[in-house]
């Protein structure tokens, strides 16, 4: 086997000339593709003979997950008809990008999904029709490429094809938060943070008075103290819940300046 190299800038690519890959993915064939985070290993979802055969390049354990990653927000609904309002917010936030959200459905299966902010990606798995499952174009314990003759030195000749677009912008592997528990965990932190989810995951409650002198802090102060005694915990263990509780003022002298702590 002999791998083809197809250069292709994100700027001016026509999805003609993706064709090849997509015949190759849906013949069952990985390729190498292209994502703003890292390289990517690929191949249709639906197809045990296809992952199976990515196993074996990536030497990896068959038990283990793989993400897919997926041309639109709405490829989502395919496996998880119904999400929480957060977890929307965060899609909508944060997509497309590098995080990687784990979800369950309601039988408890767990799927990872990644909408890639790089636009042969989108194009390509919109052609392909069906998400394609991906991990970093790497033998097992190996750094993720973040170029593509980085990714041919361990799949040379092994592929039948890779594209080209140059060195991955963000060269990072994504973040992964798994939404499948009560309380999200970030299992892997790249550019994203957790602090960043969870501002947007985060269920905020805020309380409004003129000056945010004296009745929006006690508010904020006393209902802190009640709803973490509600719940059982401390109110230092509020945010760790996605609660966050602020007091803010809507007071505004006409023709002052903002002040410059505000």
């Amino acid at each position: 086997m002999q791998t083809e190299v197809l250069h292709l800038s994100t700027d001016n690519f026509e999805p003609v000339q993706l064709k090849k890959a997509v015949e190759l993915l849906k013949k069952d064939e990985p390729i190498i593709f292209p994502t703003e985070t890292v390289y990517g290993l690929g191949v249709p979802y639906h197809s045990s003979k296809a992952l199976e055969r990515l196993n074996q390049l990536k030497k990896r354990d068959p038990k283990k997950p793989y993400t897919l990653h997926i041309a639109e927000k709405r490829d989502v609904y395919t496996f998880i008809p119904s999400l929480p309002p957060h977890i929307e917010r965060v899609m909508d936030f944060f997509w497309p990008g590098p995080l990687t959200i784990i979800l369950a459905n309601g039988k408890g299966e767990k799927y990872g999904f990644r909408l890639p902010a790089h636009k042969v990606a989108q194009e390509l798995i919109r052609q392909v029709g069906v998400p394609l499952c991906a991990s970093s174009a790497n033998p097992e314990g190996y750094s993720p490429p973040t170029t593509c003759e980085e990714a041919l030195k361990f799949f040379m000749d092994k592929v039948h094809l890779a594209i080209d677009s140059g060195p991955s912008v963000l060269r990072q592997a994504s973040t992964v938060v798994d939404f499948s528990y009560p309380k999200f965990r970030v299992l892997r932190e790249g550019i994203i943070s957790a602090k960043m989810i969870q501002k947007v995951a985060g269920f905020q409650i805020l309380f409004v008075c003129t000056g945010n002198t004296c009745r929006s802090p006690m508010a904020e102060a006393l209902f802190r103290h009640l709803f973490a005694q509600k719940l059982s915990i401390s109110p230092e263990k509020l945010a760790d819940l996605g609660y966050m509780v602020r007091s803010a003022g809507i007071f505004a002298q006409p023709n002052t300046p903002a002040n410059p702590l505000a």
